[in-house]
């Protein structure tokens, strides 16, 4: 008897630490942005944040959200969308579009054709600038974004509101300073 009832204590303290670790782990993770700072070559710093998200397909998406700034200025903001190579070809003629929960409809143009001075874009690789709507997103709860392929298809992806806040705080860093 005193071995079940050890056994049942152990398994009660065994769901209380997880439970503490859940709770407390997500309370903490979505307390701060995850802005990452890189100085560049040529005196400007990059800051950037990424997400990692699927598509309705289930395929899986690297959200990169960035910026360039160096003392006095500041770039805009962009988000580049990088799909596994083969699975996607985007068309890179058409801009995002974006639905807020707020049920405002967006559009972000397409900026493709800045993803590399020397190289062509890659087919699964997409950049727009967001600069012109973050405005909008101020009380944006989440997004759903719409993305076209060069098959006249439509791809969406989820955009959470930890997402939307780490966006807004790179693109309130400035070349001395970044915070949320």
């Amino acid at each position: 008897m005193f071995r079940k009832q050890r056994q049942t204590i152990g398994y009660r303290v065994c769901a209380l630490i997880l439970f503490m670790s859940l709770f407390l782990g997500g309370t903490a993770g979505s307390a701060a942005a995850e802005v990452y700072i890189h100085p560049d070559n040529d005196g400007q710093m990059l800051y950037q944040t990424r997400r990692t998200l699927q598509d309705q397909r289930g395929y899986t998406w690297q959200a990169v959200a960035f910026k360039f700034a160096r003392s006095g200025s500041s770039g805009p903001l962009q988000l580049r969308l990088v799909g596994f190579p083969g699975t996607v070809e985007l068309d890179h003629e058409q801009p995002l579009m974006l639905l807020t929960s707020l049920g405002q409809k967006l559009t972000v143009d397409n900026v493709s054709d800045q993803v590399s001075k020397t190289n062509p874009t890659e087919p699964h690789v997409g950049q727009w600038n967001l600069q012109p709507v973050l405005i909008e997103l101020g009380n944006t709860m989440f997004l759903d974004l719409s993305i076209s392929t060069a098959d006249h298809q439509t791809l969406r992806l989820a955009i959470s509101p930890d997402t939307i806040e780490e966006w807004q705080t790179v693109a309130a860093c400035s070349a001395t300073w970044c915070g949320s």
